[in-house]
Order: structure tokens, then sequence, then C-alpha cells
């Protein structure tokens, strides 16, 4: 499961209903303008940079 967001480095509340009820294997969240990447839980919350990067 992944989400977009521009600039707000929070996880989506909207993200963790869905996580919640859908049980995903993997679940990250890109932000365009993060300062810092983290994992909280399950969640990945990562720039695109690094995120596409990964998938080459």
């Amino acid at each position: 499961m992944i989400e977009a967001k521009y600039s707000d480095a929070d996880i989506s509340k909207h993200l963790l209903y869905y996580v919640e009820r859908l049980k995903p294997d993997k679940v990250t969240q890109i932000v365009a303008k993060i300062r810092m990447p983290y994992d909280k839980g399950k969640i990945k919350v990562v720039d695109p940079i690094t995120y596409f990067w990964k998938q080459i």
C-alpha cells in the first residue's frame, strides 16, 4: 500500500485506518518534502528519490 503527500511528514490518519483494516504486507508513505525518512511500525515514510531508487 502506498500513499503520496507533498510536505506533511506525519503519517496520515487515513493511511493508518486502511492499514488497520486491510493489513497489507508493505506500507509506504512517500513525502516529497521530507527531511529524514523514518519507520513507524510497519509503515515506512520516505522521499520519492529514496523510494524509487530502491526499485531500480
